[in-house]
């Protein structure tokens, strides 16, 4: 279509496969009044002070590249938070998420830049799509990419003259530190597959990763050769695989009896890896629990920085040390490449730490 989307028109009820060709470098050089007239819609009467604060800059004179670079700063600058489980939203969604409750995942941001944006008089739309995937070099059908649910994002674009549509992620910019979920951390510091940390089992994660691609392998393996060709064409890989012989039920009862044994492994394997917990965790449980003698109680729903504040605010004579243990915690949690002395410092801070009560 002309805004570029792949649709199909009849339902979908069963495998198929699309040969497609992707041309990433391209330019928009005209946006028709159709597009432009969509791009800059708003709905009348919600979200007054998001539309105020956009025409405010727009009276500054910014360009509309300068205006995209004040909104994305707005979001890194003021207390905003990437979370899964933000506040639920009223009457005027986009007011409450920029001015009060500062919390949301990727469509919170995407739909108040938009608004931004549109109210400033740049089109500009959401787009739902997928960011990152798993590259999959297993077997004779491999170098694909897999992509997952979880990999479901959601960004924006603006048109901008003399370049098009341009693509903005204004999550990206939200400091990992302002994350409440490791994994959503390390996805916006890199769309690459996240190495292998210090803290995990280099054998378990290696053999986990490739059993999975692996049977992923097999099943791309089995609907290529298999459930996409004709019924000859199938007796006759079956042939070469050595189960000519071998009907229907039979072959059916061997691959379950197969996937079994399969998935039986996969659990023991998750089931022992869940039951390892992180040392530095397990540290800083330790640490939160020496302020139970003084009844402030760590909450499970809270972040480190969020516990650190609350501790602070009652007993402010151990702000110094509490921000330090709390701020090493962060980046031995975030940042894989942490050295194994910050380690060190952060077993020694937790063992030297004392609370007193007054």
């Amino acid at each position: 279509s002309p805004d570029f989307q792949f649709s199909l028109e009849r339902e979908l009820k069963k495998l198929a496969q699309y040969r497609l060709r992707s041309l990433t470098n391209y330019r928009d050089e005209i946006l028709d009044d159709w597009a432009r007239e969509a791009g800059l819609q708003l709905p009348d009467g919600p979200n007054p002070q998001s539309i105020k604060l956009a025409q405010q800059w727009h009276r500054e004179g910014l360009s509309d590249r300068e205006m995209v670079n004040r909104s994305l700063n707005y979001f890194r600058d003021k207390p905003f938070w990437y979370s899964r489980r933000p506040p639920p939203l009223g009457d005027n969604p986009v007011d409450e998420f920029l001015f009060e409750s500062r919390r949301g995942f990727c469509e919170h941001y995407a739909a108040s830049f938009v608004t931004l944006m549109r109210a400033a008089g740049i089109p500009a739309r959401v787009i739902i799509g997928y960011q990152g995937g798993e590259l999959n070099s297993v077997g004779p059908l491999g170098d694909y990419l897999i992509v997952r649910q979880s990999d479901a994002h959601a960004w924006a674009e603006v048109w901008l003259d003399g370049q098009g549509w341009v693509r903005v992620d204004p999550t990206a910019v939200i400091p990992p530190s302002r994350v409440e979920w490791v994994d959503d951390s390390l996805r916006f510091e890199s769309t690459a597959a996240s190495p292998i940390t210090s803290e995990q089992i280099a054998w378990l994660v290696k053999g986990w990763r490739s059993l999975r691609s692996g049977w992923d392998a097999a099943n791309n393996s089995w609907n290529y050769w298999v459930v996409g060709f004709n019924k000859k064409r199938q007796r006759e890989l079956l042939e070469q695989l050595g189960l000519g012989r071998l009907n229907w039920q039979q072959l059916g009862l061997m691959l379950t009896g197969l996937v079994a044994l399969l998935l039986g492994g996969v659990a023991l394997l998750l089931l022992y890896r869940r039951q390892r917990v992180d040392p530095m965790v397990r540290l800083y449980r330790r640490f939160c629990q020496k302020f139970n003698k003084i009844e402030i109680i760590y909450k499970a729903s809270e972040t480190p920085e969020q516990f650190a504040n609350r501790v602070v605010a009652i007993r402010p004579e151990l702000a110094k040390e509490v921000m330090l243990i709390t701020e090493i915690y962060y980046q031995l949690r975030y940042r894989p490449a942490a050295s194994l002395a910050l380690r060190g410092v952060f077993r020694e801070r937790i063992r030297a730490f004392r609370v007193k009560r007054l």
